[in-house]
């Protein structure tokens, strides 16, 4: 379980450290904001997106260790060769590899978690691994603050090895010997299917697709959740930094601290809730606390786009809370829903309506809206304000057939 959460806190820092860099590797490689946007959301979603049903099936059927290892090796080495770029186009290859290696993580680890652990546990084991996202962007954000305050001082890695080229290199690197620790996983035995249940008469996806009010709901509504947190993950810095004048390194510093803090605190609370009304007969308790995360989420994003001085903070310290809250749950809330030998695939299905809106669509979605002449932060309240609310009433509409499916699965 530790090995997985570092490596889960190394595949965030990885996918999020080009955020805080925003600004100094667009005015070196000369990008624009649409460029940026692309980088950051689109260039590492695709793959990441064709690629993570396919490894979610994989995932049912293969040593799930062994493809946990392989992704690790490719999407450390992809951020070390994004560091090293010196054009958009091979930072544009670099994200897709990124996103490509990535792909394997989620589909795999979650069944491997939830093979370990009994029902009511699940929430709290998967917001735990899950709260290694927060650490990985909150260790990203500290990491490049620290490389901002080196460049003040007149520090530099070389004439021509920018500190963002450093900290990208370093993030790299601190995944590979991870890599060889994990292959060293014990996996459960996986059951077999019931003779007669059904998912062996008719397949995983025919399973879906009578359990599909659930699906539809929780896909969709995660993925608009999904949607407002990478707006906010990816925009949250350069917003501070052209709407109130922060510095760079001070927003990595303030950031860090409060995902460090606060959103490793709201996905563990999350986990918690979730696992006490679980263990009282409230199968649906990873809804329930869902849709009150992304309430919140709506909430503290409106309050940070208009808030000013010591209101900013507080904002900020509720929404790092509060876009945090339903990601473990997201998770929890599918393991419980399908039976173990399908986990994979019903997890890859998610990671790729989670990549679409969450990935592709949230950091693309902010610099259009804010083209229009929206200042940043406005425009970054718009897409994930709006994302969250919708959120919050499919999360409430999938409540109730979550119990119904539950019920039935603890028939077997």
């Amino acid at each position: 379980m530790a090995v997985l959460a570092a490596i889960y806190v190394l595949s965030f820092a990885d996918r999020t450290v080009l955020n805080l860099f925003v600004d100094p590797i667009r005015a070196e490689l000369s990008l624009s904001d649409t460029q940026m946007g692309i980088l950051i959301g689109p260039a590492f979603a695709a793959l990441y997106l064709v690629l993570s049903l396919p490894l979610g099936i994989l995932s049912d059927r293969l040593p799930r260790a062994a493809l946990i290892c392989c992704g690790c090796l490719l999407w450390s080495g992809a951020t070390i060769f994004c560091g090293l770029a010196t054009s958009f186009e091979a930072l544009l290859v670099g994200r897709m590899l990124v996103g490509a290696g990535e792909a394997v993580l989620a589909p795999a680890a979650y069944g491997l978690i939830a093979s370990h652990f009994p029902r009511h546990k699940v929430s709290s084991a998967l917001s735990m691994f899950s709260a290694g996202v927060w650490v990985g962007v909150g260790a990203a954000l500290i990491l490049g603050a620290g490389s901002f305050v080196s460049l003040q001082r007149g520090d530099t890695a070389g004439p021509h090895f920018s500190n963002w080229r450093v900290v990208m290199c370093a993030v790299g690197a601190a995944g590979l010997p991870l890599a060889a620790l994990v292959v060293r996983f014990r996996e459960p035995r996986r059951p077999k299917p019931e003779a007669g249940s059904e998912t062996r008469a008719t397949g995983a996806f025919a399973y879906l697709r009578a359990n599909r009010l659930f699906y539809i709901c929780h896909l969709i509504g995660f993925g608009l959740f999904a949607l407002a947190a990478q707006a906010v993950i990816a925009w949250t810095p350069t917003a501070l930094a052209r709407d109130h004048g922060f510095s760079l390194g001070h927003v990595g510093l303030v950031l860090g601290c409060l995902h460090l803090t606060f959103s490793v605190a709201g996905i563990v609370v999350a986990g918690a809730l979730a696992d006490r009304g679980v263990s009282r007969g409230r199968a649906a308790a990873p809804m329930t606390f869902g849709a009150l995360g992304t309430l919140g989420l709506s909430i503290s994003v409106a309050t940070f786009a208009v808030g000013q001085g010591a209101l900013v903070y507080a904002a900020l310290a509720a929404l790092c809370f509060f876009v945090s809250f339903p990601l473990g749950l997201a998770a929890s809330a599918l393991q419980l829903s399908a039976p173990p030998e399908i986990r994979g695939t019903v997890s890859g299905l998610y990671v790729l309506m989670t990549g679409i809106l969450g990935s592709a669509a949230g950091p693309a979605l902010v610099p259009l809206i804010a083209g229009s002449g929206l200042p940043l932060g406005s425009a970054l309240a718009s897409v994930a304000g709006v994302a969250a609310i919708v959120a919050t009433g499919l999360l409430i509409l999938g409540r109730a057939p979550l119990r119904t499916i539950s019920a039935r699965l603890r028939q077997f």
